[in-house]
């Protein structure tokens, strides 16, 4: 085979692989309240306890809680960490929650937070005493 045909070959496979990660999966963009994100995809049907999971490979570190917020009013939702809710499910009974966060024809992806424990805004903010909104916590 001469290089053409392999990068011909690639790209194709390339382009079957992105059209079925698409399909069958949903992509979240998931940041810290630090304002750090990654994007973490996730199969349609799997539970929300498998987003969780997927979101602890992906940082190293299984999220506390995971929260996607309503861009109209600001309000919380806590996605729970449970086996008998497909994130599908979750996304279509929660519509006002889960908004492509980037314009068509972009793809679709989902903006949820991550928090830990501990709020990582306690080291950005160099000791000085702050709030975070997002997991509720004063540092000090």
């Amino acid at each position: 085979m001469d290089l053409n045909n392999i990068q011909f070959i690639h790209d194709e496979n390339e382009k079957k692989f992105t059209r079925t990660i698409i399909e069958h999966q949903y992509i979240f963009e998931v940041t810290k309240c630090c304002g750090y994100g990654e994007w973490v995809s996730i199969f349609k049907h799997q539970s929300l306890s498998n987003l969780y999971s997927n979101i602890g490979f992906q940082y190293n570190n299984i999220p506390s809680n995971l929260y996607a917020i309503c861009l109209n009013t600001n309000q919380k939702l806590l996605i729970p960490n449970v086996d008998n809710i497909t994130v599908k499910e979750y996304i279509l009974n929660n519509p006002t929650f889960f908004k492509p966060i980037y314009p068509i024809p972009l793809r679709i992806v989902y903006k949820i937070y991550y928090t830990e424990d501990r709020c990582h805004l306690y080291d950005h903010n160099n000791e000085q005493e702050s709030y975070c909104n997002l997991c509720n916590i004063t540092s000090l």
